[in-house]
């Protein structure tokens, strides 16, 4: 059993609040645009369009539907198992 007790969230606080400033500080910068740009072109190359292809003719197979069932009772059963409460996340390990 797992059990993950935070005592004092705020370090976890003010460490997200860095990154959100940090984030907002380089947003705009060109160093990104550039990272966004090549992502952009990268998801358009004949390498990412056949591997799309690769993965729909997978899923077509009866090996890739039976991964697709089991793939979406995993998150079933999560959003079963696991709920947020006054102390942060509770997953309940019955359910599980």
């Amino acid at each position: 059993m797992l059990k993950v007790t935070i005592t004092d969230p705020k370090p976890i606080e003010r460490a997200a609040d860095d990154v959100e400033t940090a984030w907002n500080d380089i947003k705009d910068s060109r160093a990104v645009r550039n990272v966004g740009s090549s992502a952009e072109r990268w998801v358009q190359s004949p390498e990412v369009k056949n591997i799309q292809k690769l993965d729909k003719e997978f899923l077509a197979t009866e090996r890739g539907q039976r991964m697709v069932a089991e793939w979406e009772d995993v998150f079933r059963t999560l959003d079963e198992a696991v709920y947020h409460n006054d102390q942060g996340i509770h997953i309940d390990n019955d359910d599980v």
